[in-house]
């Protein structure tokens, strides 16, 4: 998604906000827990009211786009959090001050409903959900989709779900066919028409290969752009596009259900 939006000439910044520093690694640091500025470190000053420097722990991702990444740090920073005044704060703290050099910030979560997550959700201006289409993943959705609502009654009231995003989905398969539909039906009232995208493979060969090219650290976009992997939705734009409002500003936190999911696009 940063790799899409960065194409179609948008300045973007992607939060690694996840302690496995998934994203980190697949945007090309192969080691995320070798990095010493990162979103940990950030936070941390933020917590301490100290400066934050313009551009201090940011990378600039031969993407494109720039790259705030994440490691295992961020696991001790959770257990920092809880003794911290208005700790679901923090890291809107930075956000707002880096907006003004963004068209678009990405925060990756990690697959849990920790203080950084919600972070996220307090920081930004809508929810991006990547699933897996398969049974217990979209069951997950339910609990996710309430703690959403409880931070937009609480905290974050401008807060929206942006759409779900189904990944590793097989075309071919019924059984995809009917989660697709329990997606929409369970789910609709929250996004109206249109508010849900599936990324869509001709063969479960096509879903694998997508999903271990991260480990070559390339962007999807560019290491497999001949594959049948394609992004669906009403008009089957592609999702960057769908993402794209013109002079409009948007932080958009991506959170994951289901183990280790990944959003591959």
């Amino acid at each position: 998604l940063a790799k899409g939006l960065a194409d179609a000439g948008m300045r973007v910044l992607l939060i690694d906000a996840d302690p496995q520093g998934n994203a980190t690694a697949a945007v090309g640091y192969d080691e995320p827990d070798m990095l010493e500025d990162t979103l940990a470190s950030v936070m941390l000053k933020a917590i301490k009211d100290e400066e934050i420097e313009p551009g201090y722990a940011i990378l600039h991702n031969a993407g494109g786009f720039d790259v705030l990444p994440g490691n295992i740090e961020l696991s001790e920073l959770e257990a920092i959090l809880v003794n911290v005044m208005d700790r679901e704060r923090v890291l809107k703290q930075f956000i707002t001050m880096v907006r003004p050099m963004y068209e678009y910030i990405i925060i990756d979560c990690a697959p849990s409903l920790g203080t950084i997550t919600t972070n996220a959700f307090v920081a930004a201006d809508s929810v991006l959900i990547p699933v897996q289409a398969s049974y217990m993943p979209v069951k997950g959705l339910e609990q996710l989709v309430k703690h959403i609502t409880r931070i937009r009654k609480h905290i974050n009231y401008d807060l929206e779900i942006e759409g779900i995003l189904l990944t590793m989905v097989d075309a071919r398969s019924n059984f995809s066919k009917d989660i697709i539909e329990l997606v929409q039906n369970s789910y609709g009232e929250y996004y109206g028409n249109g508010g849900y995208y599936w990324i869509s493979y001709d063969s479960p060969l096509d879903a694998i290969y997508s999903i271990e090219i991260t480990d070559e650290f390339d962007h999807v976009l560019t290491y497999c752009a001949g594959t049948n992997a394609r992004i669906m939705t009403g008009n089957e734009t592609s999702l960057a596009s769908v993402f794209h409002e013109e002079g409009t500003l948007k932080a958009v936190s991506t959170v994951t259900t289901g183990r280790n999911q990944k959003i591959t696009i």
